[in-house]
């Protein structure tokens, strides 16, 4: 009965695994749209999954020492060691399915982020842009024509 516990906590893990990460593709679907409405949904969702996994993460370590020890193995094992102890097919594989879908949320997580700071870096320039447009005074020429400066910082020669 254990090692069927342990299955299904597996795939309900894997199953979380694959739902984050649709969550995330879609907030890179957002993100290069530049669709900031769908963000504040796409967070929340991200929060719930990420906090189930995690509850998920410590019943499956409470399960995996047991296992481990059935196993005669360090209770402290990692998952790939307890699956090759156990030795039964259906372990191993969701052992392979959660690490090819972990690499895969890390991708989608590193793409999203990447994303993020190019926004972030391009909003940051515009508004630099714009601040340089906005700070620019009116003065007159030494002509009496009309001239933009930007503003600054000016000294004052006291002996002019």
């Amino acid at each position: 009965m254990s090692i069927k516990k342990f299955a299904d906590l597996l795939s309900f893990q894997l199953m979380l695994l694959e739902k984050i990460e649709i969550v995330m593709e879609h907030e890179t679907e957002a993100l290069s749209n530049i669709n900031l409405d769908k963000l504040p949904d796409i967070n929340l969702q991200k929060e719930d999954l990420s906090a189930e996994i995690e509850q998920t993460i410590i019943n499956l370590r409470q399960l995996m020492t047991e296992q481990a020890t059935k196993a005669g193995i360090s209770p402290a094992a990692t998952l790939g060691a307890i699956a090759e102890a156990i030795d039964l097919p259906e372990i191993t594989a969701l052992h392979k399915s959660l690490n090819t879908a972990a690499e895969r949320v890390r991708d989608t997580a590193t793409i999203n982020r990447e994303i993020a700071e190019h926004f972030a870096e391009t909003a940051g320039s515009t508004l630099n842009i714009l601040t340089g447009l906005i700070n620019q005074t009116s003065v007159y020429g030494a002509s009496g024509s009309y001239q933009q400066r930007t503003t600054g910082s000016m000294m004052i020669n006291r002996e002019a």
